[in-house]
């Protein structure tokens, strides 16, 4: 986990030592085994340890290469730490070597290009003392924070908004047109954040600052692989050994390991093979965490993922979510996170990582979007219908048990539409994308949102949005490059690095999902069984009730309950509050509604609602924190 911060100033003023300890203040709970700061000249970087590998306990950051010209901060993990020893030629053994001393002899020989070679989540800053220039670079998936502000005087940088906030030279301003979009339910972009001046960091990019200027690249783009196996067995073989690879390397830890387990593929998966390594090869531990149902038998999950639990002999500790408030929770999240979140099941996690921590456990395995990861595959049926494959076409529908009626037909259709008519707007209108704006938009006051041309803007990002009518590669990669999914990490990454755990996650490993971009569509779904290369692979790991398994359960019923029974009128006295109130940029008939709906509730009350609500207390809880004086 950890976290890094630094200061440069641009103008050549000399860091003082109070500013760079208030931004390590601000980040003390990403790191409980020490941290250190270091000064020269213009510049200043500061680091909190958390020693979650074997390796990290070996290193003091920030570190100076061994000519003394590069200074380094590192959080994170690297995945390919043998190939880039080999690669450097060390004269060192490579388990003396921490992996921030390796991504500092990465740089020392390659340069801006180092980030391109290095694999894992990670986010580090290097310091060129000859030509006075600070180079950052963020991981590709996202899975590590690095947040900053720049102008012609200074550049900033911490894994936190709130080491920014410590600094009186940073100005806080409300973003508006990121309010824009989280209450029409989008993230359009992968750097803006809630403050004007306080950006993101891109996954798969670096950015280089020197007096002069400042330049931001990309090192990496998602691309399939070109795939070379001739037969189901040699892409399953393939598959298997990535996957074990994925996990392999996110188990490196000096403590007990936990898995999240629910009864899906995806972290029974993960739960499966990593209890296999840690009894063949690794001398690690593994407990499972899971969220049980007493009162709401329709959300329980017990008989799927106890038979992965006895298969392999593991520890099982289970909460019993149907009985939290969620509102104790969320009003600590609310008051320790920097930015308004989306995350209706936020309060089950919170308590679960608090049950990790009383086991001993820092470091967590999640399954976190593995369904983006591999893919559905059910863009697959535009392929055949692009490439007039009719034999093929009919196998697909009758292997797969795929609708004969209008919806099909319509699919189709659209397909052919979108791709040879190239009409984007035809393509929204039958996406449906057009009916859900028109749901969301109904939360924003209509001269805001005319103001910032948000039905406009969402218009136009439209086209870059993943939809039912594009082949299944391209359906899958842009599904892949979505903001929603870097920001989804970081989430989760801030709420456990408060507990003290490191969060990782297995299906966003870069060799996992290239491979899976480059595979055939019928290795995504077949025999009405999606995402089948994973269940075909690991059929030995997995029990067969999970294989076979189709359908995911509807959690829908335990949030209903949840706020709606165990919060005791928490999130209806909130809403309350903000009608009385009458804040800025919300339609205020909207938000009557809503608190109408909220009071009465019975079956009129929907997840909408509840995600709705959520939206609207989180956002005026930040801007009343943050801006209230």
């Amino acid at each position: 986990m950890s976290g890094i911060a630094g200061i440069f100033y641009r103008n050549s003023r000399t860091v003082d030592a109070q500013s760079l300890a208030a931004m390590a203040k601000a980040l003390q709970h990403r790191g409980g085994d020490g941290g250190g700061s270091c000064h020269d000249g213009p510049v200043g970087l500061g680091h909190c340890a958390l020693h979650d590998t074997p390796e990290s306990v070996l290193e003091t950051q920030p570190a100076w290469s061994r000519s003394a010209r590069f200074l380094l901060v590192f959080a994170g993990r690297l995945d390919n730490r043998q190939q880039l020893y080999e690669l450097i030629g060390w004269d060192r053994p490579l388990s003396s070597l921490g992996d921030g001393a390796i991504a500092l002899a990465a740089y020392e020989k390659w340069r801006n290009d180092c980030a391109s070679r290095l694999l894992g989540d990670f986010a580090f800053a290097v310091w060129d003392k000859i030509e006075g220039k600070l180079f950052c670079a963020r991981d590709r998936f996202g899975a590590k924070p690095f947040y900053y502000f720049i102008d012609g005087r200074v550049f900033v940088f911490a894994s936190e908004i709130g080491a920014l906030r410590a600094l009186p030279l940073v100005p806080l301003r409300v973003n508006e047109q990121r309010v824009g979009d989280f209450f029409s339910g989008v993230v359009l972009d992968h750097t803006s954040t809630f403050f004007a001046d306080i950006s993101r960091l891109a996954p798969a990019h670096f950015l280089e600052v020197s007096p002069q200027r400042e330049r931001v690249g990309r090192y990496y783009q998602l691309a399939p692989r070109a795939l070379s196996c001739r037969s189901d067995g040699e892409y399953e073989e393939a598959f298997r050994e990535i996957f074990t690879r994925a996990v392999r390397s996110r188990l490196r830890a000096v403590s007990p390991v936990g898995v999240s387990l629910s009864g899906g593929l995806d972290s029974s998966s993960i739960c499966a093979v990593a209890a296999s390594l840690c009894k063949t090869e690794l001398s690690g531990s593994l407990e499972t965490f899971s969220g049980v149902f007493e009162k709401l038998k329709e959300c329980d999950e017990r008989q799927y993922f106890l038979e992965t639990v006895q298969r392999y002999g593991l520890i099982s500790n289970q909460l019993q979510v149907d009985s939290i408030d969620p509102s104790v929770s969320l009003e600590t999240l609310m008051q320790e996170e920097d930015e308004p979140f989306w995350a209706p099941h936020g309060f089950m996690n919170f308590h679960l990582l608090d049950m990790m921590r009383a086991r001993g456990v820092s470091v967590l395995l999640d399954g976190h979007d593995g369904d983006a990861a591999i893919s559905y595959g059910y863009n697959t049926i535009n392929d055949f219908a692009l490439s007039l494959d009719l034999r093929g076409f009919g196998e697909f529908l009758r292997s797969n048990n795929v609708p004969r009626g209008r919806a099909t037909v319509k699919r189709i259709l659209l397909t052919y539409w979108s791709i040879f008519c190239n009409d984007s707007t035809w393509a929204w209108i039958c996406s449906g994308r057009r009916r859900e704006l028109a749901e969301q938009l109904t939360l924003l006051d209509k001269d805001f949102a005319r103001r910032l041309s948000v039905e406009e803007r969402l218009r136009e990002q439209s086209t870059l949005l993943p939809n039912a009518s594009q082949r299944e590669m391209e359906y899958h990669r842009k599904n892949l490059t979505q903001p929603v999914h870097s920001y989804a990490l970081e989430f989760m990454e801030r709420v456990a690095a408060r507990k003290g755990v490191a969060v990782r996650f297995p299906f966003f490993d870069t060799d996992l999902v290239e491979f899976t971009l480059g595979l055939p569509g019928s290795l995504k779904l077949r025999r009405g069984l999606n995402r089948y290369i994973v269940r075909s692979s690991l059929k030995a790991f997995l029990p067969e009730t999970i294989i076979q398994r189709k359908l995911k359960t509807d959690f829908t019923p335990s949030l209903l309950h949840a706020f709606t029974v165990n919060d005791r009128g928490w999130l209806k006295e909130r809403i309350g509050e903000l009608c009385v109130s009458r804040p800025d940029y919300v339609n205020h008939d909207s938000l009557a509604m809503l608190y109408d709906v909220l009071r009465a509730g019975g079956k009129a009350l929907t997840l909408r609602h509840i995600v709705n609500a959520l939206c609207l207390v989180t956002f005026f809880a930040w801007k009343e924190q943050r801006f209230s004086q």
